[in-house]
């Protein structure tokens, strides 16, 4: 349905003669037609962050069992994937506005009180943002306003960003920041020129490779397409060597400074070469082949035109596209450092100890049973989330946790989200972890949103007023202003900011959209005359609720006074804390992420907004911490010893070590160079679905709730469909259908029905499923002691039970779950197997002899555990395993050996293995070997 409304509305526009880029008026509130490609959900987008030798990565395939979503596939590369900060001599992301947007600023409110009031009785004229008359097509203010035939940008996404999902090499992040490139002395501090200075737009997950210093990863090209009129190939033809550009990723100036362009092209798709994509991608990602990165650019192309010129001819392997390569990074920063000049990383910086004692009973738990959410009260700081805690909910995020931010503010005013949280975070965390692990609730509770790729913000759930409740709420307030004795051209009614934010990656094109949003209902907002007594405001209260409650309307009312010293009261449908039952509902729909009220973690000092959510482990309230402390304490507690970063940090999972093992060839082949494989997509879409059916049912069985299997199979169809309306469409192998996929999925989950059900009539205490948590091995010096390197292990577990012990003597042990298609493994095997080995000790470093609590992470009961299980689940045939002391200690040696092995293969594959002292030690080393001597 969804997607029929979008595909009606694109329509009727084009019929209507609007520009193009106007349709995405249809893609408000409705999800957009989506496109060929691959569910990516399962292998995120890769990140590396280069210091001292670790690369970072986003995680293991297992971070995106919740939502199959197109994560995207371009390689986000370079020292600043991981920095939550801008580095010195570089713009803060979103500090500073498009210059172009001057031109149409008025069009479209940024924020409370922006737009020009008006007075009570009146409707708040919608303003013209473009004025055509007498300027003619493709003019430069055309441009500006991006009411022109062309938009001056070209396309609007890499060719790369969602067109070759890739799975990132699994090491953990050091935090430093690389300085900038610089600026000569003699350049042009100006801002004159700038302005004049033609731009080339890349999305956020690309900035980390823009800003790369390895050669090898470095993003220093891009391909965009020229549409088929004469602005457009005249606009390209500016982009010629020899000519200043900005790169520009979201309005920000990603190297501080201007570039120069050293090649441009023009060429059909067909008659690019390998050499044309180079720069375009990371060196390794060549070898796909150049008949794979031509198929890649045109789906990607294709794409973009159906979204934003579908008026425009298909794009074919004749499409013409300009090609522009530009210094790089590194080169600019060599012509104010030296031609042999490499920029350094700060070494990891030491943290500020935690004020907390992480031994407290009361919240010891956290250290060991991590949440399955952390909701973050983003009102009760004074400034923005520093680098340090962006840093920790990323390494929580890729662990499996989700977050959502809270806020009373719209969420692009000033002291939001917007502000405090989405601005300060590296282009990694934008385009990689906030898709999958992250909602927000704005606007005091009325209006829950996620952050998709590409940093815009979606709405999913929305408490909005009608037209006609509006316009009771104006003339209420107008009379009520005349009994008060109030000036009604006094009493002024405020303009609501736009609910949803649209990256402007081409000029013109959000702020089209921005100028037709109409206003968001969600809320009445006032503002007083300062001369306004306090009895009079409280008489125009009263009658203003008198007049509501005679129409029937009761919202929630408050009445607070703005920083000029002028009071402003608002009416809305819900307020932060009673929206907390809607955001369950929103992240068990959207995610598949059913939460119980143990399994959060609430950071806040609101008492409200902690009594709304009952249950939870009260943080702040047993500390007695506020603000950004009590955010970075409680996550310095989850994190414990993970909350330090230490120079070569390896990460990974059993999974991606299994993978490896296998199959060490396939393994880098199809994880870091081949593209996109359709007949792969349904394969997570299916696991995928399963698992969230499964996680209904154990959230309902927890509830006292018992569905039939018509019931739950019910609601599996249901996800699916809405599963299909969310993501591109699936690629399926040949022969086969979505119809037989999807009642093969049916019944392999009711298998785990069955199983599910099974296991709580046995008497088990079901604590939830895919439960996220991390463990760290560690490899010693033998002679000195010393810790060489850590290497963090996550973990996501499928489903966790306690089986108590029949004599009632406060103990359990704790089970393992793992629901496995394909065929059964003998129990000789799975005792071998590198997963059940890996669950086995994580359970015995973290729970073995500990306290279990129940209900989970905040529960008031709690078993001590004395036996640990890993139990396999084969189309619900039961398989236990049996892992031993011996056995774990040599996981712990395979751990370290294959994480290893994991990292010393990609550095070669990526060309990071030079070595220049190593080789030559090598060398040295390497004993000549003698010739035989002929016969003769």
């Amino acid at each position: 349905m969804k997607r029929t409304l979008s595909t009606l509305l694109s329509a009727a526009l084009v019929l209507q003669g609007l520009p193009a880029a106007a349709q995405s008026v249809a893609r408000g509130g409705v999800s957009a037609p989506v496109t060929a490609g691959a569910v990516a959900g399962a292998v995120p987008t890769m990140s590396f962050a280069l210091g001292a030798g670790p690369i970072v990565t986003p995680g293991d395939p297992t971070l995106a069992l919740r939502k199959p979503l197109a994560v995207g596939g371009q390689l986000a590369l370079g020292q600043a994937a991981m920095r939550s900060g801008p580095a010195p001599g570089q713009i803060a992301v979103g500090a500073s506005a498009n210059r172009q947007e001057l031109a149409g600023a008025a069009a479209r409110p940024s924020g409370e009180g922006q737009r020009k009031p008006g007075s009570i009785g009146t409707l708040l004229a919608v303003q013209q943002a473009h004025q055509k008359a007498g300027r003619p097509k493709g003019s430069a203010a055309d441009v500006a306003l991006g009411m022109g035939a062309f938009d001056g940008a070209g396309t609007r996404f890499s060719h790369r960003d969602e067109a070759s999902p890739v799975v990132g090499p699994a090491f953990e992040p050091p935090m430093p920041a690389l300085p900038g490139p610089e600026r000569p002395q003699n350049d042009d501090e100006g801002g004159g020129e700038g302005d004049k200075r033609l731009k080339l737009s890349f999305p956020t997950a690309m900035k980390s490779g823009l800003l790369s210093y390895e050669p090898t990863l470095a993003i220093n090209a891009k391909i965009s397409r020229v549409r088929e009129f004469d602005g457009s190939r005249d606009y390209w033809k500016q982009f010629k060597k020899g000519v200043e550009i900005d790169v520009v990723s979201k309005d920000e100036d990603v190297f501080g400074r201007p570039t120069k362009i050293t090649r441009a092209v023009t060429k059909r798709i067909a008659d690019l070469s390998r050499d044309d994509f180079r720069g375009t991608v990371p060196a390794h990602q060549l070898k796909a082949g150049v008949r794979s990165l031509r198929a890649s650019l045109v789906s990607s192309l294709e794409e973009k035109r159906r979204s934003w010129n579908p008026a425009d001819p298909m794009v074919t392997a004749n499409t013409r596209v300009r090609v522009v390569e530009f210094q790089s990074y590194l080169d600019l920063y060599r012509e104010t450092h030296g031609k042999d000049s490499v920029p350094k990383p700060e070494p990891p910086a030491p943290r500020s100890p935690l004020v907390v004692d992480a031994s407290d009973p009361r919240i010891a738990p956290l250290s060991r049973f991590l949440p399955r959410a952390v909701f973050l009260d983003l009102d009760m700081l004074d400034g923005p989330l520093s680098p340090e805690i962006l840093s920790d909910m990323a390494k929580l995020q890729r662990t499996g946790v989700y977050f959502v931010a809270l806020s009373r503010k719209p969420y692009a005013a000033a002291g939001a989200i917007k502000e405090r949280l989405i601005r300060q975070m590296s282009s990694y965390q934008l385009g990689v972890l906030m898709p999958i692990r992250f909602m927000m609730v704005t606007d005091d509770g009325a209006v829950i949103s996620e952050l998709p790729k590409g940093g815009n913000v979606v709405p999913v759930e929305v408490e909005a007023f009608s037209d006609a409740q509006m316009d009771v709420f104006r003339d209420a307030a107008r009379k009520a202003a005349e009994e008060a004795g109030l000036s009604t051209r006094g009493v002024k009614e405020l303009a609501q900011p736009r609910i949803d934010d649209y990256a402007d990656e081409i000029p013109g094109l959000a702020r089209r959209k921005k100028a037709q949003t109409r206003q968001p209902n969600v809320r009445f907002k006032v503002s007083f005359p300062k001369t306004a007594t306090a009895a009079q405001l409280k008489e125009w209260r009263a009658q203003f609720e008198t007049r509501l409650a005679a129409q029937g309307l009761s919202p929630k009312l408050s009445l607070a006074k703005g920083a000029d010293g002028a009071h402003r009261f608002t009416a809305q449908k819900t307020d932060l804390a009673s929206s907390m039952p809607r955001l369950l509902e929103a992240l068990g729909a959207k995610y598949g992420l059913y939460l119980n009220p143990g399994d959060a973690l609430v950071l806040t000092d609101d008492p409200a907004l902690q009594a709304a959510n009952p249950g939870t482990l009260d943080f702040g309230g047993i500390t007695g911490l506020k603000g950004a402390a009590l955010i970075e304490n409680a996550l310095g507690v989850a994190l414990a010893e993970h909350r330090e970063n230490h120079e070569g940090d390896l990460a990974g999972s059993a999974s991606r070590m299994a993978s490896f093992t296998r199959d060490r060839h396939r393994y880098l082949s199809e994880r870091l160079i081949d593209q996109d494989k359709e007949e792969q997509n349904i394969n997570f879409f299916s696991g995928h679905a399963v698992h969230a059916a499964n996680d209904w049912l154990i959230y309902e069985v927890q509830n006292g709730r018992r569905p039939t299997k018509e019931q739950f199979a019910a609601h599996m169809r249901a996800h699916w469909e809405e599963g299909l309306l969310e993501v591109k469409p699936i690629g399926l192998p040949q022969g086969q259908t979505m119809t037989g996929w999807l009642e093969a999925s049916v019944e392999r989950a009711l298998g785990m029905y069955d199983f599910v059900l099974a296991a709580a009539d046995r008497g088990e205490l079901l604590i939830g499923t895919e439960i996220p948590n991390f463990f760290v091995v560690k490899d010693y010096e033998r002679r000195t002691g010393n810790v060489k390197r850590r290497y963090i292990l996550h973990t996501i577990f499928d489903f966790v039970t306690l089986r108590p012990d029949p004599k009632g003597d406060g103990t359990a042990k704790v089970v393992i779950y793992d629901f496995k298609s394909g065929p059964t493994k003998t129990r000789g095997k799975l005792n071998k197997d590198l997963q059940v080995m890996t669950y086995s000790l994580f359970a015995h470093e973290k729970w073995y002899g500990r306290d279990f609590p129940v209900p989970y992470l905040a529960g008031g009961k709690s078993l001590r555990i004395d036996d640990v299980g890993v139990e396999f689940i084969y189309n619900a045939v039961k398989q236990i395993t049996t892992v031993n002391a011996r056995d774990r200690d040599k996981i712990r040696k395979k751990i370290i050996t294959v994480l290893n092995g994991i990292h010393a293969a990609e550095q070669k594959m990526l060309g990071l293995d030079h070595n220049p002292a190593k080789t030559t030690k090598a060398k040295a080393d390497k004993k000549p070997t003698q010739k035989k001597r002929s016969s003769k």
